[in-house]
């Protein structure tokens, strides 16, 4: 044995491998490594792999539109964090808002840049 901890993979159920590699000592909010998302994760710090439930997600979204075509907003990550009084992984979190101001804002602008008909 080298002393070195061997990293922790968390799957998810759709056996795919979550950002968050590691250990906890908080509940820690993240994403599936994979290019289309369905659900938002919580690595809890007993090792358990938590998909947040759709009533915290509906709650934690409120009025506001948090989610849009297999994208989460990073607010959302927060406020699900919050809820669990936990954290967000930062790489999810960085993701998260590249995700979505690539794939959510800019297809908003271009579609607002679209000439009308005459």
């Amino acid at each position: 044995m080298s002393g070195i901890d061997e990293p922790v993979f968390h799957v998810t159920e759709r056996d795919h491998v979550l950002m968050w590699v590691g250990k906890v000592d908080v509940p820690v909010v993240t994403l599936e490594n994979y290019e289309k998302w369905y659900s938002v994760y919580v690595v809890m710090p007993c090792g358990y792999v938590k998909k947040v439930p759709v009533d915290v997600m509906t709650a934690c979204m409120g009025d506001d539109a948090y989610y849009r075509d297999h994208c989460f907003h990073p607010e959302l990550l927060r406020r699900i964090a919050k809820h669990y009084n936990g954290e967000v992984h930062q790489t999810a979190l960085e993701v998260a808002t590249g995700r979505w101001a690539l794939d959510i804002r800019c297809d908003d602008f271009f579609v607002s840049q679209e000439p009308e008909d005459e």
